[in-house]
């Protein structure tokens, strides 16, 4: 019987490998995303790390290890970064699965996982207006796709998103960034190298 009991943290231990960590691989993500200014310019094993890490919150999904709402949370929020649609609708998913089970806070990814989805399929506009991208032709940051006129204010409040009046305030800071403008100094304009 002592032996039993001995081996039996050993055993559980054996068990919480398989329990998932989102919140964690969110920060790992997070971070691979930040420091190769998005998905677009990274280096294929860059790239690659980062396709393992959604692949895998998608298998946690699919194997229900997401035990919590706050597990969900974290999961959508990872797989937000994504540009693979079916990750962006299992994000959508996700969050409002935790937004149902009482995570306040889910509420802000669901709406942004619906932006990702507006813009990853081309669509006109963007229900929420988390979305924004640097606009190489015009050398500013701006809300994209332009968010949707028909949501208000008080339907992005309840969402947990600021009034659009700040979005587009936020958004003009950024531009005024010393990020932006080192950005702005490393992109010519279409035939700015000739007339020099």
């Amino acid at each position: 019987m002592r032996l039993i009991l001995a081996l039996l943290p050993l055993g559980l231990l054996g068990c919480r490998s398989h329990v998932a960590y989102p919140e964690r691989m969110y920060n790992e993500v997070l971070e691979l995303f930040a420091s190769h200014e998005g998905t677009g310019g990274l280096r294929r094993d860059v790239r690659d790390s980062m396709e393992r890490r959604w692949a895998t919150v998608a298998r946690w999904a699919d194997e229900g290890l997401l035990a919590t709402p706050t597990d969900k949370l974290w999961a959508a929020l990872t797989l937000t970064l994504s540009d693979h649609e079916e990750h962006l609708v299992l994000a959508e998913s996700l969050a409002l699965e935790a937004a149902d089970a009482g995570e306040t806070r889910a509420n802000l990814a669901y709406a942004h996982a619906q932006d990702c989805l507006a813009l990853h399929r081309g669509e006109a506009t963007q229900p929420w207006g988390t979305e924004y991208r640097y606009n190489h032709v015009l050398g500013r940051y701006e809300l994209y796709p332009p968010p949707d006129p028909r949501t208000s204010d008080a339907e992005r409040e309840a969402m947990g998103i600021p009034p659009l009046s700040e979005l587009r305030a936020g958004i003009a800071e950024l531009n005024h960034d010393p990020a932006t403008e080192a950005l702005r100094a490393r992109i010519q304009a279409p035939g700015q190298a000739a007339k020099e």
